[in-house]
């Protein structure tokens, strides 16, 4: 069974193609015409750049809602976040740093409280994998 891999046209390949469709182009339907030469000047744009060819794949997933892996995990949140006081200075009097801190003790409890569930499940779930 042959590759299903498609194999970029060389130069004499797209001279050729390009020599066909100029004489070809009246007797072709005009949708046809019209997607042959948008698929022509969009391999003209991006041919010799892959930064171009990045950003119109990048462009391509985000119109497709693929998200990378790595920009899934950022919507997550830090847990982290709420602690660094965003870029506020430190309160100068000492209540109000000890409010701050005892509000930052509490959200990580929070947090910390969640993660520990969640890992009793996933757990709890593996126990019972592993007991059947």
């Amino acid at each position: 069974m042959p590759s299903s891999r498609l194999q970029p046209l060389s130069e004499a390949e797209r001279t050729e193609l390009e020599a066909w469709l100029l004489e070809h182009a009246k007797s072709l339907p005009a949708p046809v015409r019209a997607a042959l030469e948008q698929h022509q000047a969009l391999c003209e744009g991006l041919r010799g750049s892959r930064h171009k060819l990045s950003q119109v794949l990048f462009e391509l997933r985000r119109a497709l809602g693929i998200i990378a892996a790595s920009e899934r995990r950022r919507q997550s949140g830090d847990p982290l976040g709420p602690l660094c006081n965003g870029k506020g200075a430190r309160p100068k009097s000492e209540r109000e740093r000890l409010e701050l801190d005892a509000e930052h003790l509490q959200t990580l409890r929070v947090w910390h409280k969640e993660l520990a569930k969640r890992h009793g499940r996933k757990l709890k779930a593996l126990r019972r994998k592993l007991m059947k």
